[in-house]
């Protein structure tokens, strides 16, 4: 028997963690997945209540899904990632609020600490969802390597929806990187086409930063998530002014985005066979 899927919300008592829970459950609905509401804690006197608050929260939605509750002490960006290896998770959705600011940029927000560095997927909300199921997604496609890995979970996410891909490709100017943004664009179009995903190819236009030209796109095209792969190591230039993750997390018209780590192990899920 094959076993039933888990989508994890990062959940904390307010409207961000609600609109996490509303993204779960659009998602979570057509592949009958399990749903955990996943606190995390820091002092043992608060756990009593914790408990009886999230029991709470949970009976609003149980009526129509299958949710539990699950309570953990600990640090909370290592913690989710522990917890969403631990129960193999598919996806964590996590809420989030306005783009960093002053030291909180300097230093490393919490977002990006939470997301960086796991092998299971986050999908970064910022708003309520303004989609009832996923129809389309953006993917941009760029020198990286790790490009590849994305259209994984696109044929994850295809075997439950029936989605489009729109592929944003970055208009390269150095040679050598133009050659390697080819090879990538050829293997996800080769790579849809073998899967039967409905896909569209748009050239990023040139003389603009690919990053913002993306988050344009992706508004324009009225796209339900914009896919991105994350840095494996951020620098301090980057916290000074802002990496890509960041500006693309943070983009102003809340788009939610699924933020896939290159290190993940992909040979634990049995849909990448």
């Amino acid at each position: 028997m094959k076993k039933k899927k888990t989508i994890i919300v990062a959940y904390d008592f307010t409207e961000r963690g609600d609109n996490a829970m509303d993204h779960a459950l659009i998602i979570g609905n057509p592949m009958q997945a399990k749903i955990v509401m996943l606190h995390i804690y820091s002092n043992d006197r608060n756990k009593p209540k914790l408990e009886s608050r999230l029991e709470n929260k949970r009976k609003e939605y149980t009526y129509d899904y299958d949710i539990e509750v699950a309570l953990i002490k600990g640090n909370l960006a290592s913690s989710i990632k522990q917890y969403a290896e631990y129960s193999r998770a598919l996806l964590v959705i996590i809420g989030t609020k306005n783009p960093l600011q002053g030291f909180e940029r300097i230093f490393g927000g919490q977002t990006l600490k939470i997301v960086m560095g796991g092998i299971v997927p986050f999908l970064v909300v910022r708003d309520k969802p303004h989609f009832k199921t996923l129809k389309k997604i953006v993917i941009p496609i760029s020198f990286d390597f790790h490009n590849k890995q994305k259209l994984r979970w696109v044929r994850v996410l295809s075997n439950y929806f029936n989605i489009r891909v729109e592929l944003f490709v970055q208009n390269e100017h150095n040679i050598e990187e133009r050659a390697d943004t080819k090879a990538n664009y050829l293997f996800a179009k080769r790579y849809l086409d073998r899967f039967k995903i409905h896909r569209k190819t748009t050239l990023a236009p040139k003389g603009v930063a690919f990053r913002e030209s993306l988050i344009e796109y992706t508004h324009r095209t009225g796209a339900d998530i914009l896919m991105i792969m994350t840095s494996e190591h951020l620098s301090l230039l980057d916290h000074l002014i802002g990496a890509d993750e960041e500006f693309v997390i943070g983009n102003e018209y809340k788009i939610p985005v699924m933020c896939v780590n290159p290190r993940m192990d992909l040979m634990q899920f049995t849909d990448f066979f």
